[in-house]
């Protein structure tokens, strides 16, 4: 029988008056309406005059941190890692 879960993802970015910008994500599993997991950024300019990141470029280290989060809960949930590798692909398939 497959398997089906529906997982949201949703990113939150603001900026404040003196030009920091911050990203959230949250992750959460739809049909129990868990939050799952928390991801986070935070840009600093290195002067007043450096160029503005992108809300691409801040929601990609929010999910690159909230990536991090998920498989470092993941290892530590498993006593071992039944054969997997990081890329989710069991070597027996390979």
């Amino acid at each position: 029988m497959l398997r089906s879960e529906n997982l949201t993802v949703e990113i939150f970015i603001d900026e404040d008056d003196d030009g920091i910008t911050y990203a959230e994500t949250l992750m959460f599993a739809t049909r129990i309406r868990r939050l799952l997991a928390r991801g986070y950024a935070r840009v600093e300019p290195r002067s007043s005059d450096s160029p503005r990141i992108s809300n691409e470029r801040i929601a990609a280290v929010a999910l690159l941190d909230l990536v991090r989060t998920l498989y470092r809960d993941d290892l530590a949930d498993r006593e071992d890692d039944a054969g997997c590798t990081p890329t989710g692909r069991n070597e027996e398939q390979t």
